[in-house]
């Protein structure tokens, strides 16, 4: 059984303080409009820290090695096990943002690019907030591999089916999805989720 577990950070908040999802103690995590623009107007600077980049992963034989696993950036793993390969919430922009040149900017490019990654077999999403679920990076990937199956939280599926992304399957907690020799369960986290101003908490989160 492969469970993956992907702890995240916010990006994109809204303002619509009805949740349809709630976390595992009941409660949402919402934040009022007050509590954002404090936030927003804050001086405190954020804490970075630096990450020493490493290509010893070029030594890896992507198409023909296996049991392998790759951080690419962020929450994006190639993960290669038993021959079957998977990629966890794929973002190959420049930028988490529904805007290709307006919003917050990744820290350090991919360490590879979907052109380079041999045929996906699975695509998970653990939640829809834009540093990932990146929608021009499933895109491209759907297209290079048209047989790739995406696996996303439930209240997702629209979004994919609305850019034209087929063999979606949505989750609730604790369902899962198997196939050969994996077993692919959607394990509960504390967090929230949201696009826009209308959506908060409108879809599941999750690992």
């Amino acid at each position: 059984m492969l469970k993956i577990l992907i702890s995240s950070f916010i990006i994109f908040t809204s303002f619509n303080l009805s949740a349809d999802f709630k976390n595992t103690n009941g409660k949402a995590l919402e934040k009022s409009l007050g509590q954002m623009l404090e936030w927003m107007g804050s001086d405190i600077e954020p804490q970075i820290t630096k990450i020493k980049l490493s290509d010893q992963w070029e030594t890896i034989d992507l198409l023909n090695d296996d049991n392998y696993v790759i951080w690419v950036g962020h929450s994006t793993f190639l993960i290669k096990k038993s021959g079957v390969t998977i990629l966890t919430d794929p973002i190959f922009s420049e930028r988490a943002s529904p805007l290709k040149n307006f919003g917050p900017k990744r820290l350090i490019p991919p360490a590879l690019q979907i052109k380079d990654i041999p045929k996906i077999d699975f695509v998970t999403i653990s939640h829809n907030h834009y540093d990932h679920l990146d929608t021009r990076s499933l895109k491209e990937i759907s297209a290079l591999h048209s047989d790739a199956i995406f696996l996303v939280p439930s209240g997702d599926l629209k979004l994919l089916k609305k850019n034209k992304i087929d063999n979606v399957y949505e989750f609730d907690w604790w369902e899962s999805f198997k196939v050969k020799n994996f077993e692919f369960t959607f394990t509960p986290v504390q967090h929230w989720s949201g696009r826009g101003i209308t959506d908060r908490n409108s879809s599941w989160w999750g690992g």
